[in-house]
């Protein structure tokens, strides 16, 4: 009878490491893969699957040095040895050696239990290739945000909506480019990915408290037109809400810091934005560039907002792409420096410049706009 051997692992964002190590596995037998369950790797990781147990199991089981693939059939157990029930099957188990000493240790005890050999391999990429970690790869498994018209959130104006939407990470979009990087680097910091089967409103506050610490430094404001209480160096809260959250948003907000939340998740309306809005990339902001508001012309900005809202609403490409300029044209008379290093017009085309403008990527909206197509993140 040839040699069975088996290998465990949740095999999470499959990669080129995972392939490697499969690969070098089955040289020593018919190779048995293990992986782990969902509820396993929640526990064991502290975070959501990137893709689901049975899309693990399809795509390790689609490879062509695996003989066979199978679930756990435990999902808690000591040291997270949940395949003690399949050591009947095979001759040998082969790890590779980035467990903990502990861990390994306690293997190579179930296994001299059962009477199976262990050994320990060393991870090597195949030969021209980077070394890869489910770890490193799911800290960039966290979506980006595009806006079709903010500033509402600053807390000098606390008025008027902010509107935009969750998108899934289908491009590596630069930092100092309005894109939301500070708070999404917040989550990874925090989870490693977003969270998803956590209350998105939740982990939104969550991160907004994370990006606004108690010991940061508090300026009362006393002069803001609406007597709003909170410190000028307050973050604003657009870019945990729109990143966590599913489908397109328009964040209402009334002299405070935190916003109600109004949300469309139709596939249709979902859909006809992905088609509508491309995203364009300028210089990114300049070091130490910040706002500088000027409250003088802000109502007309207010109003431009809510014309956003009702244009995304009705699913009208063109009143939301002149929305969308109207808001822009609206912002930079309040921020004067908002379109410095990034006034570039699309004829045709509305348009709105991301986070705090002074250069980064510009949202062009209109049939079959210019740039990078983004994909909606979907959700409950």
């Amino acid at each position: 009878m040839s040699k069975r051997v088996m290998a465990t692992g949740f095999f999470d964002g499959l990669h080129s490491g995972h392939i490697r190590f499969l690969e070098l596995a089955s040289s020593y037998g018919d190779l048995l893969v293990i992986i782990g369950q969902d509820e396993q790797l929640k526990k064991c990781k502290g975070v959501d699957p990137i893709y689901p147990e049975h899309e693990r199991l399809y795509m390790v089981r689609s490879l062509r040095c695996v003989s066979e693939a199978k679930l756990a059939s435990v999902v808690d157990a000591p040291n997270g040895i949940t395949w003690v029930d399949h050591l009947k099957e095979v001759n040998a188990v082969i790890i590779n050696d980035d467990l903990s000493i502990e861990t390994i240790a306690a293997m190579r005890r179930v296994c001299d239990v059962h009477g199976v050999e262990f050994l320990v391999m060393t991870r090597e990429p195949q030969a021209g290739l980077v070394t890869r970690s489910s770890s490193q790869m799911r800290k960039n498994n966290v979506p980006f945000r595009v806006t079709l018209t903010t500033g509402a959130d600053q807390m000098s104006i606390s008025r008027g909506l902010c509107v935009g939407f969750s998108i899934e990470p289908t491009f590596e979009f630069e930092d100092r480019s309005g894109m939301a990087t500070s708070s999404r680097r917040t989550i990874q910091n925090l989870w490693g990915s977003l969270p998803t089967s956590r209350d998105p409103i939740e982990v939104s506050k969550l991160v907004f408290a994370t990006d606004n610490p108690p010991t940061q430094r508090v300026e009362p404001c006393k002069d803001y037109p609406w007597g709003t209480f909170a410190s000028r160096y307050i973050t604003g809260s657009v870019d945990p809400i729109l990143l966590c959250v599913p489908g397109v948003n328009a964040l209402r907000y009334s002299g405070g810091p935190w916003p109600e939340i109004l949300t469309i998740k139709d596939e249709d309306t979902l859909t006809w934005l992905e088609s509508v809005v491309g995203m364009v990339q300028t210089q990114p902001r300049p070091p130490g560039e910040h706002y500088v508001l000027d409250l003088k012309e802000v109502q007309t900005f207010i109003d431009s907002t809510y014309r956003v809202w009702e244009a995304v609403s009705s699913r009208s490409t063109e009143r939301l792409a002149s929305a969308c300029e109207a808001s822009c044209i609206a912002f930079s008379k309040v921020c004067p420096t908002y379109l410095e290093h990034c006034d570039v017009k699309f004829p045709g085309y509305g348009r709105f410049v991301q986070g705090a403008g002074h250069g980064g990527y510009i949202a062009v909206i209109g049939k079959d706009p210019p740039g990078i197509r983004v994909k909606c993140r979907r959700g409950k």
